[in-house]
Order: structure tokens, then sequence, then C-alpha cells
């Protein structure tokens, strides 16, 4: 017989094992009703991913013509910060957008590649522990986290969400009909109603580039672009259009699906547009609304004044920045870090800063190479001239051209000449030094596919 205290123990017991039997087939039942993925994740791909990649294999191609395309010129980017600028990333409006999409334009930049160099900025945990595992002898980790978006051959990009307007417009449209037939205990009513409520609503984001070197925004070079978002209430869909132009249509799709993915679209169209303005490359042809005719069409850009049509998506400030490229060399004036231009000579030319007005010789045949290597020695900086530049841009043509491979540069010169005029995207008029057949041959280079791909 067991005593009333070891009875008292023995249910105390049995107690606690049958808790924590519930217990268990309790966590065993909700685990069981936990399912893993029954799909492997998929990329995240936009009607921008490919002119992404295209984009890279463009910028590749153009940052090696200082080298007669033989080399890549890299260009070092820093993305700095891209964020929401109108408050409707608040937790007073329901946290709509991200706040924060530096890291979403990173990854973008990540998949251009080829050309682009992108500085890490190290969080400032890392920097402290970078110093603090210096001073235990480890020197490696401080060599891993310098601040490279300062070097002055670098350019910063800024970007942020500018405008956010809901409910634009608001465009209803219905359509109902009737019929009664029969009569008595048999009369029959049919009624067929439909309704389609369409709201727009607009988003901006805004890019733009500083130049290290000076501390100045860089002009021309920023980029704004405005997306309209329709949302279809009849089917839950959702169209997409960037500055009038339509490039997408999502469906079975939230509406902060349709947000996030619409700011994605901008972050893509941002980055495209401003380095492309930047570094002076057609890179609307990139675009999914791209005509990809044969050529672009350049004179009635540079010569006349070209009537206003949505439908053209070629960028006038680029093309006539390449003419003025062409036309005018730029320098940095030293004491007051001020970038200054002066007309480009047909020859290559050596300027001398020393004084307030610049010097300038044009290098003709009476100067022997001891004589510029003299100059230089003195502090005179050598400049492209017209047929030097014109020279750098048909060799590129050459290489990436299999016709043009065996041609003189005066032979490829007067080939592609003939082509463009025949093509109508000049005249008969255009001379050997004449700006429009610069731009001509500028915007026209043929692009190889995957040229990012060699550094």
């Amino acid at each position: 017989m067991l005593s009333a205290v070891k009875k008292k123990q023995f249910t105390s017991y049995l107690i606690g094992l049958l808790n924590l039997l519930l217990i268990s087939c309790s966590t065993t039942d909700q685990l069981q009703r936990v399912k893993e993925p029954e799909t492997l994740p998929t990329p995240r791909k936009t009607v921008l991913s490919d002119g992404l990649a295209c984009f890279g294999d463009m910028l590749a191609e153009y940052r090696r013509l200082e080298t007669f395309g033989q080399q890549l010129r890299p260009l070092n980017i820093a993305i700095v910060s891209v964020k929401d600028a109108t408050g409707i990333s608040s937790e007073e409006y329901n946290h709509e957008v991200p706040s924060n999409m530096t890291e979403l334009a990173l990854g973008v930049a990540a998949k251009i590649g080829g050309a682009l160099r992108i500085a890490n900025i190290p969080a400032d945990e890392e920097i402290t522990n970078a110093l603090r595992l210096k001073q235990l002898g480890f020197t490696q980790y401080e060599q891993a986290f310098k601040v490279k978006q300062y070097l002055s051959d670098a350019i910063v990009i800024y970007g942020a969400l500018t405008e956010y307007d809901r409910l634009l417009d608001n465009a209803k449209r219905s359509f109902n009909a009737g019929s009664d037939f029969g009569g008595g205990k048999g009369a029959t009513t049919v009624d067929f109603s439909t309704a389609t409520v369409t709201n727009i609503a607009r988003i901006t984001m805004d890019f733009r580039i500083v130049f290290n070197g000076t501390g100045d925004i860089v002009n021309h070079a920023s980029a704004t672009n405005t997306l309209l978002l329709y949302q279809n209430a009849h089917d839950l869909s959702f169209g997409i259009s960037i500055n009038s132009q339509s490039i997408g249509h999502l469906t079975s799709i939230t509406e902060v699906d349709a947000r996030h993915a619409a700011i994605r679209l901008l972050v893509e169209m941002g980055l495209i547009s401003s380095l492309g303005k930047y570094n002076l490359v057609p890179y609307w042809q990139c675009l999914p609304t791209a005509t990809h005719s044969p050529y672009i069409a350049v004179t009635d850009v540079l010569t006349a004044e070209k009537p206003h049509d949505e439908n053209d998506i070629r960028d006038a400030d680029v093309i006539n920045a390449i003419k003025a490229e062409f036309e005018n060399f730029e320098y940095l004036e030293s004491h007051t870090n001020v970038h200054k231009h002066l007309p480009r000579a047909q020859n290559d030319m050596l300027v001398s800063f020393q004084t307030t007005l610049p010097t300038v010789k044009e290098i003709t045949e009476q100067f022997s190479t001891d004589t510029i290597q003299a100059l230089q020695s003195q502090g005179w900086r050598r400049f492209d001239g017209r047929q030097t530049k014109l020279k750098k841009l048909l060799t590129l043509h050459q290489h990436n051209h299999q016709e043009l491979a065996h041609l003189s540069l005066q032979e490829t010169l007067q080939r592609l000449t003939t082509d463009y005029i025949k093509a109508g995207i000049l005249d008969e008029t255009v001379t050997v030094t004449d700006s429009r057949l610069y731009v001509a041959l500028w915007l026209n280079l043929p692009i190889r596919h995957n040229a990012r791909w060699e550094y």
C-alpha cells in the first residue's frame, strides 16, 4: 500500500507526464501544418532586365574608345542614397513604398556589369570592426573597407522618389442591359451590367550624378522618369507606362506588389538613362520601346527645330552633347576649379595652363617628338584633335564590323558616309570635318553582344 504522500507525488507525476504528452501532440500537429515550399525561388525579371544587359554591352564598347578599342576603361561609381522624398513611406501612409531603395539600386547597377566598378560603402559598424582588428594586427580587414566612393575619378549617384500622386484620374465605364419576356407565372426578367473602374497613379523618380573631381552635379546627366500605374478594378490588372511609353502589363498581382514593381522599373530606368547621359551613349536603344531601326538619324535634331513627337525616344541632349564634345574640348581651370571649354583644332593640341588664359599650340608636322616631350615635361597637356577623335571612332567601327576590318581608315570613312547618305540620316552636303558625320558615326557604332564580359 502506498502512503498518502507517495500517492500525492505519483499523481503529480502522472499529471505532468500527461501535460507533456498533450503539448508534444499539439506542437507536432502545428509543425505538420507548416509545409515547405514546393517550388524553387525564381529570378526576379522585369521588362527592363534585358535592357540592363544591353546597356552593359553598350557601355563597355564606348568605354574602349580612348584606347582605340584595345582596352576597357572602367567607370568608378558609388550609389550613396536612393530614398523616398515624398513621405509616402511613413507610417502615416501605411508604408506604401520602401523608405530606402539604395540596396535595390545597387543590385540593379551590378546587373549592368561591364565597365562599371561599383564602390562598396561599408556600414559604420564594419569600419569600427576593421579599425579594431587593425589594432590587433589584422591590417587586411582595413584594406577591404577602403572608402572608395571619394576617389577623384569616381562619380556619385543620388536618387529619390519625388512624386507620388494617387488616384490622379478615375475613369468609370459601365454598360447595362435588360430584357423582359414571357407572361404570367412564366414572366422572366434578365438584367446584365458590367462596370470597369480605372485608377491612375503617377510615380516619379529623379537621379543625379556628382563628379568627385570637382564636387559638382554633372549638367545634363540627370534623369527624371515618370511612371503611370493603371489599376483596372474589373480584372484586377495593372498597366505600366514610363514617359508615355507602354512597357508592361501585370495580372494577378496585388496593389502593393504593383507599386513595388513600378519602383523597381523606375530605378532600372533611372540608372540606365542617367549613366547613358553621362557617357553620351544611345541608351534609348536598349529600352523595350526602341524601334531598332538600322540607323539613328541625327540631322533633324542638330540642324532644325525638331517637332515634339512622344513616340520619338531619342535623347536630344545626348545628341547635341556629342556634337559639342567634338567641336570643343573641356578642361578644369585650376584656380577656380571650374570646367571650361576651348575650340578643338583639327590636329592634336598642347595646352599650357600656367597663365590666366590657356595657351594652345596645335601639333603640326613641324613638331618633333623631342619638342612635344619637352613641352609635356614643362606641364603642357595634350588633347585630342578632331582627326584623332575620328580615327579612334573609325578604328572601333572596324573592330566591331567584319566587313570593314580589311579596309583602311579612309576607305572605312568613305564607306560609312555613303551608307548614311543612302539611309537618309545625312545629306550630300556633309564633309569629313562636319560634326554631323562624327555624331552619326558615334551613335551608330556596332555593339557586340556580350561585350560586357570582356574586361
